[in-house]
């Protein structure tokens, strides 16, 4: 019975490592990641909110909201719009015993006008149509918002 109980909690995760967008195989996520980043710019929480997974909303803090449209604005307004080819995604599986999940990570990378050492990077996580992570990130120190 043990045994049983053990199999059951344990997971496996998987991730192919990041690669350049293929429209026909990325393309609806790409767009669901792309319409979140929009919707930071033109600082609409309560329409970013609908494109989060039920999970997310539950665990977002509205602190860590609030920096993230301050924060992302700044980024996407004082850094480069990055062009689909550097652009890339990762594929993650986690897998357990109740089944699979697949999920796509778009790397945006916002490169920096004045300094290109200071780039940001969005990071979104998307699953089944609906975000499941968004991080803005230094590359080096991540700041986890939802």
């Amino acid at each position: 019975m043990i045994f049983i109980f053990i199999m059951t909690s344990c997971s496996f995760n998987y991730s192919e490592s990041g690669r350049g967008i293929n429209e026909l195989k990325d393309g609806k996520e790409l767009a669901l990641a792309k319409k979140s980043l929009h919707l930071i710019e033109e600082n609409k929480p309560d329409s970013l909110n609908q494109l989060l997974s039920e999970e997310i909303l539950q665990k977002a803090n509205p602190e860590q909201l609030k920096w993230l449209f301050e924060k992302g604005y700044d980024v996407i307004k004082n850094n480069a719009y990055p062009s689909d080819s550097i652009i890339t995604v990762s594929i993650i599986t986690k897998k357990s015993i109740s089944g699979e999940q697949t999920f796509k990570e778009f790397n945006f990378p916002f490169v920096n006008k004045q300094n290109p050492d200071s780039t940001m990077y969005f990071k979104i996580t998307i699953a089944e149509g609906e975000i499941h992570k968004l991080i803005l990130s230094t590359g080096m120190r991540i700041q986890k918002i939802i």
